[in-house]
C-alpha cells in the first residue's frame, strides 16, 4: 500500500490540490453565520498561501528523495570500488602465484638435471681421464648443486602446505647423493669398478624418488593456482588458501 502511494504520489497531490481548491471555493461562497468568522483573506490569498506551503513540502520531499537516491548511489559506488580493489589484488595474487610456480618448475628441473647420473658421469667421459679436468668440473658442479639446493630450500620451506614443505627431505637426500657421486668420479682411480651396477641402481632409485617428490610439490602448487583461477573464490577465501591456519594439537 505504501509502495503504491509512493509510486502515485504526484497524482495524489494533484487530486488533493483540486479538492482543496473546490473546498476553498465552497467556503468562500457561503456567508459566515457570525461576524468573527468572516474571512479577512481573499480566496486568492488562501490559495497562494496553500500553494506556497504545498510547494515547500514538495521541495522537502524531493530533497529527501534525492538524498536517499544519492546515498544509494554512493553505497553502490563504494561497493564497486571495493570490488575493483579486490579484483586488482586477486590479479596481483594470481600473477605472483604464477610466477612462483614457474620459478619452482625451472629450479626443480635444473636441480633434477644437475643430480642426474648421466650429467655427472658425462664430466668423467668429457675429461678423458684427466684428473685436473675431472676435479675442476666436479667442484664447479657441486657448487651448482648447492646453489640450486639453496633456491629450492627457499621455495619449498616458504610454501604454506605441510606436505609441500615435507618435500625438502627428498631434496636434501638427492643433493647429498649427487655430491657423493661427484666425489666418486674424483677418486675414480681408487674405485675397483667405476661402472658398478649396484651403485648405479641404487643411485637411480634415489633419483626416481627425487622426481616423485618434484611431481608432488609442483602438483600442490598447480592445484592451488587452479583453485584461485577457476573456483571463483573471494579475496578472503584466497587468503585462507594461501595462509591456512596451523592445526593445534
Amino acid at each position: 500500500m505504501v509502495k503504491r502511494l509512493k509510486q502515485n504520489s504526484f497524482g495524489l497531490w494533484m487530486v488533493i490540490s483540486v479538492i482543496f481548491a473546490v473546498l476553498i471555493h465552497i467556503l468562500f461562497s457561503i456567508k459566515a453565520p457570525v461576524s468573527w468568522l468572516e474571512a479577512k483573506w481573499s480566496a486568492g490569498d488562501i490559495l497562494t498561501y496553500a500553494s506556497g506551503v504545498s510547494l515547500g513540502l514538495l521541495a522537502m520531499w524531493q530533497n529527501q528523495r534525492f538524498k536517499e537516491e544519492n546515498d544509494k548511489s554512493q553505497e553502490r559506488l563504494e561497493k564497486l570500488t571495493i570490488q575493483a580493489n579486490e579484483l586488482n589484488i586477486i590479479d596481483k595474487i594470481i600473477e605472483n602465484e604464477t610466477r612462483k610456480l614457474q620459478e619452482a618448475q625451472i629450479c626443480w628441473d635444473d636441480f633434477c638435471d644437475a643430480c642426474e647420473f648421466a650429467t655427472i658421469s658425462g664430466f668423467f667421459i668429457e675429461s678423458k681421464g684427466d684428473e685436473d679436468t675431472i676435479l675442476g668440473k666436479t667442484r664447479n658442479h657441486i657448487a651448482l648443486i648447492n646453489r640450486l639446493y639453496a633456491q629450492l630450500q627457499r621455495i619449498v620451506q616458504n610454501d604454506p602446505d605441510d606436505v609441500a614443505r615435507s618435500c625438502f627431505t627428498g631434496i636434501s637426500n638427492a643433493a647429498n647423493h649427487a655430491e657423493d657421486l661427484c666425489h666418486f668420479f674424483e677418486r675414480w682411480k681408487e674405485q675397483d669398478e667405476i661402472a658398478d651396477n649396484d651403485y648405479i641402481k641404487k643411485y637411480y632409485k634415489e633419483y626416481k624418488e627425487l622426481l616423485l617428490v618434484r611431481n608432488v610439490f609442483l602438483s600442490i602448487q598447480e592445484k592451488r593456482l587452479n583453485a584461485i583461477l577457476y573456483k571463483n573464490m573471494s579475496l578472503d577465501e584466497i587468503r585462507k588458501e594461501l595462509n591456512p591456519e596451523k592445526k593445534t594439537t
